[in-house]
């Protein structure tokens, strides 16, 4: 091969990589606070006291009356080769209206179909589990056994970081955070 061949080729290559990673989405920031309950696993006997705790703030959710926002969720999905995706969603008279995958690039499995507030609260109370071998009979005991982490919203009350790793279960690890919310007026 030509040395001038090569040097392209060498500069096309670095030209390809210095685009793929400067070219990305800018992340977007946290814009309201949090509190964060750490759970290392939470025992069967908390399990109950947990759902109080999701029942509480959906409550709290419910009564604020927000039918009309903007949501940015980011989700991990571990078993997707550590998958890192972003949508942003709008909602407006509690009807999803926008829902797109930043970047084109969509949760793989267990996200595929969380969007809203509500689907928030659904993650919190264990509706992934069943999407990777985890619906046992008692869906309480394998929540309160994968749940690792969650926060909740401090003025809205809705969930915004759920992160789930159950035991014994291989690279079934996931999380969903949310990144951006606005209420639309």
């Amino acid at each position: 091969m030509s040395r001038p061949l090569f040097s392209t080729m060498v500069i096309v290559i670095l030209l390809l990589i210095v685009g793929m990673t400067g070219c990305s989405s800018p992340n977007i920031t946290k814009v309201y606070p949090t509190t964060t309950i750490s759970l290392t696993p939470l025992p069967a006997t908390m399990t109950a006291k947990f759902i109080k705790q999701v029942d509480t703030e959906e409550n709290k959710w419910k009564m604020l009356g927000i039918e009309s926002y903007h949501i940015v969720l980011k989700f991990y999905e571990a078993f997707a080769a550590g998958l890192e995706t972003q949508r942003d969603v709008t909602v407006k008279n509690d009807q999803m209206v926008s829902s797109f995958c930043v970047s084109n690039n969509c949760p793989a499995f267990v996200y595929t179909n969380v969007n809203t507030v509500d689907d928030l609260f659904a993650v919190a109370r264990g509706s992934t589990l069943p999407n990777f071998g985890s619906n046992t009979p008692d869906d309480q005991l394998s929540l309160g056994e994968c749940l690792k982490a969650i926060s909740f919203d401090t003025t809205y009350g809705f969930p915004t970081y759920v992160s789930i790793d159950c035991p014994e279960v291989f690279d079934e690890e996931n999380s969903v955070e949310v990144i951006s919310f606005e209420v639309i007026k």
